[in-house]
């Protein structure tokens, strides 16, 4: 027994560290020639970088050579912990650059021309070449093999939406759910004063006209009414609080900062639940769930003895010397009746 739960535990460790060492998406007729899986911190990236894509929640970072033919291809893939990490690495790897582009249903990509950077659920790829079509047709094939099931929706942190449209400047939006990725997004807002350690999410944006914008999304109304008076106090700010959610202007006046403002608008969503009868009201459900529950223990009864005395009968042919006897067994008599056997003739008589 206990080798058998030793070789259980092997096995399970070996599939671990397969799936450990082979995280990349496959890439139909390419050749890929991957490097080992980094885990440890630091990832060999940049000091700044390593920090950001720890907050993010980095798990693990494998580079490769793609090859299909004479072209050659750099990928570097990573991976987060949830979908919400990887849009923040995503936003945050897209540079001013960038501009979007379409690979497949349900993944988002932007390109600068010899580099693509996409993303979809936990994974953020990166793909550089030295000329754009084996970039391009390299990416086609790691977004197909991305791609979701048919009808399965593109799922972005929820304060990402909250950004409105007009004037939006595309490229601009960026997400952060900690410190050092909001102050390498947003260089007008103290990230001290958003209030990260209380699990605040933020979505920045560029507008027309040097303008920009701020979306913090807090848990609950509390932790943001908290922070609202800090944040609105700052110079050169316009605020405006609608539930959970705060929004900053910067770089406009009162006049042109109140369309934004107030495009921004907390929903909350409710699940009507039909309350359960209760009292006299509840007294027909409750005598047919009665009945409904004696029905299926006498259904259970039924079956038990007849699968009993089936088996019974079937044993009693198949081996009717082990399950059947035939002879009587010699019963042991006690005459306790207080007289001898003669004298219990004699009465008979």
């Amino acid at each position: 027994m206990k080798r058998a739960w030793i070789a259980t535990a092997a096995c399970l460790a070996l599939l671990a560290l397969a799936a450990a060492q082979s995280p990349l998406p496959r890439l139909r007729g390419w050749r890929v020639a991957s490097q080992p899986v980094l885990t440890s911190p630091g990832w060999q990236l940049p000091s700044p970088q390593a920090a950001i894509m720890a907050e993010f929640g980095l798990r693990t970072l494998q580079r490769a050579t793609a090859r299909r033919g004479a072209a050659g291809v750099q990928l570097a893939a990573y991976r987060f912990g949830d979908s919400d990490g990887a849009y923040g690495a995503y936003t945050y790897l897209r540079h001013p650059g960038f501009h979007a582009i379409a690979l497949a249903r349900g993944v988002l990509a932007a390109s600068s021309g010899r580099q693509i950077v996409l993303t979809r659920g936990r994974w953020v790829a990166i793909l550089t070449a030295p000329q754009p079509p084996p970039a391009a047709a390299a990416a086609r094939q790691l977004a197909r093999a991305l791609a979701p099931a048919a009808g399965a929706p593109l799922l972005l942190p929820t304060v990402a939406y909250q950004l409105p449209r007009a004037g939006f400047q595309p490229g601009s939006r960026r997400f952060a759910e900690g410190p050092l990725a909001f102050a390498a997004a947003c260089s007008w807002l103290p990230p001290a004063l958003v209030g990260f350690d209380r699990s605040a999410e933020a979505a920045i944006g560029d507008y027309a006209r040097g303008v920009a914008m701020a979306v913090l999304s807090y848990p609950t109304p509390q932790i943001a009414t908290a922070h609202f008076a800090a944040l609105a106090a700052l110079p050169g700010m316009r605020a405006q609080r609608s539930g959970s959610l705060i929004a900053l202007v910067h770089g406009a006046d009162a006049a042109a900062a109140a369309p934004l403002l107030n495009a921004v608008r907390y929903q909350a969503d409710f699940t009507m639940v039909p309350p359960s009868p209760v009292g006299l009201e509840a007294l027909p459900s409750l005598v047919l769930s009665i009945f409904a529950f004696c029905g299926l223990m006498f259904a259970v009864a039924v079956v038990l003895g007849v699968l009993t005395g089936g088996a019974r009968v079937l044993l009693n042919r198949v081996l009717p010397r082990r399950f059947h006897r035939f002879q009587q067994e010699n019963l042991i008599q006690l005459h306790l009746g207080g007289g001898l056997p003669g004298q219990l003739a004699s009465q008979r008589k």
